[in-house]
């Protein structure tokens, strides 16, 4: 199959980072991956994250704790309250930063050091947290496809054979 026939599909990914040269940094990363595109939709504060998260998909967020317009200690908590369903890579720039994680990794997909991240461990984590969610969505499918069956199915297999309303 000629490359151009191949359906690559492309990985939506918001950054929410106020330093443009990181930034830059993680669109240059993910370029050095030739078996998946990338789409690094990017802003400066969490109230624009935000505002983008609330009228478009994506499918990983890219998130900086230390942003002008919010504290360390809220910033996790803000974007997962509007992004239940999306996975969230904390990204941290210092050993201080690395002491206010511990409250939010937990909750988030992974973390990585800014100065540390390499194009493959950015593009792994991105990946290992997709997978993550997408086996976690199918589990909770699983399970309410299968109550909704089990219920059904006892509720005919159990139907009373008389009829009230008619006598």
């Amino acid at each position: 199959m000629k490359t151009s026939e191949k359906s690559i599909k492309i990985c939506k990914i918001l950054y929410i980072e106020d330093n443009n040269a990181d930034t830059r940094l993680i669109k240059e990363l993910l370029l050095e991956d030739s078996d998946q595109n990338f789409e690094v939709i990017s802003r400066e504060k969490l109230v624009g994250g935000l505002d983008y998260l609330k009228r478009n998909k994506v499918d990983v967020i890219l998130l900086d704790l230390s942003l002008p317009d919010s504290s360390e200690n809220t910033t996790f908590e803000k974007v997962k309250s509007i992004a239940l369903n999306i996975p969230i890579i904390i990204l941290t720039g210092s050993s201080l930063q690395r002491e206010s994680l511990r409250q939010c990794l937990d909750s988030a997909d992974g973390y990585l050091v800014k100065g540390e991240i390499d194009s493959s461990s950015l593009i792994s984590a991105i990946k290992q947290a997709i997978q993550k969610t997408n086996t976690t969505k199918d589990s909770h499918n699983v399970k309410t496809c299968t109550y909704s069956s089990t219920r059904n199915y006892i509720k005919d297999k159990f139907k009373p054979t008389w009829d009230l309303t008619q006598q």
